[in-house]
């Protein structure tokens, strides 16, 4: 009888407690803890509306900048979604490698 149930998609692993512990301790030299999980780095594309809000800039602004191809953007159905890393990419180019913003 499985002592451990783990979802796996739309369907479930089964296994003895014994199984899972070999697993997970499999995993970690796999893929070792000092990585972050995806869900402490929050999501990869912004929204115009999170990015006007994390720049203090008009979504009317950022709409011009990817419509000019000023801002690197993805069309996913019928929202637009900016890249995170563009958000860093700026901050660091408006503060400047000593901080002052030159």
């Amino acid at each position: 009888m499985a002592d451990v149930l783990v979802p796996f998609g739309n369907r479930w692993l089964a296994m003895s407690r014994e199984t899972f512990t070999e697993a997970l301790a499999a995993g970690d030299q796999l893929m070792p803890a000092t990585q972050p999980a995806q869900a402490e780095i929050g999501p990869q594309w912004l929204t115009v509306q999170a990015l006007a809000k994390a720049t203090g800039v008009s979504t009317r602004y950022w709409y011009e900048q990817i419509r000019t191809g000023h801002c690197p953007s993805q069309h996913f159905g019928t929202s637009v979604r900016v890249p995170r890393s563009f958000l860093a990419d700026i901050e660091t180019t408006s503060i400047g490698r000593n901080g002052a913003g030159q």
